[in-house]
């Protein structure tokens, strides 16, 4: 179906441009300006064609689809503020941490500090997830070693 819309897509910016190239060369107002609704109101089925072919993209990347993120990271995110790759980086980083620091013995409280600290190297726009777990098991030896 993609390529159809495409298809569909490159016609209609190929009329919108014939349209524009008649009321260029058009001397009658009246007629120019019809040329150039004609040329505005193909643009306008190519903008909808395009919300087509992403809406046909989206439902195809959820069928293959990655695995979800951490749902362990998830409830610490902020709502709307990360795109799925960058959730899925933390999920990874989270889940990598809590396995290098031993997930079952750490008490919540650590579970926050290694959320948080990923999630404020994410905002900094840091996507490595080796490197945003680096970063939060950094953060919790700064804090073990700063409590004894």
């Amino acid at each position: 179906m993609l390529l159809r819309v495409s298809e569909q897509i490159r016609e209609c910016l190929g009329h919108a441009a014939e349209a524009a190239e008649r009321a260029r060369s058009e001397a009658d107002p009246q007629r120019q300006a019809a040329f150039l609704d004609m040329e505005r109101r193909w643009m306008l089925l190519v903008e909808s064609f395009r919300l087509v072919e992403q809406a046909e993209r989206f439902v195809d990347d959820g069928k293959t689809q990655r695995p979800l993120p951490a749902l362990s990271v998830v409830r610490f995110l902020p709502r709307g503020v990360f795109d799925d790759d960058a959730t899925h980086a933390m999920g990874q980083a989270f889940d990598s941490a809590l396995a290098l620091l031993g997930e079952k013995f750490q008490p919540k409280v650590i579970h926050e500090v290694i959320a948080r600290r990923i999630i404020t190297a994410a905002r900094k726009g840091e996507r490595d997830p080796d490197r945003l777990r680096d970063t939060a098991i950094a953060a919790v030896k700064r804090s073990i070693s700063r409590a004894q």
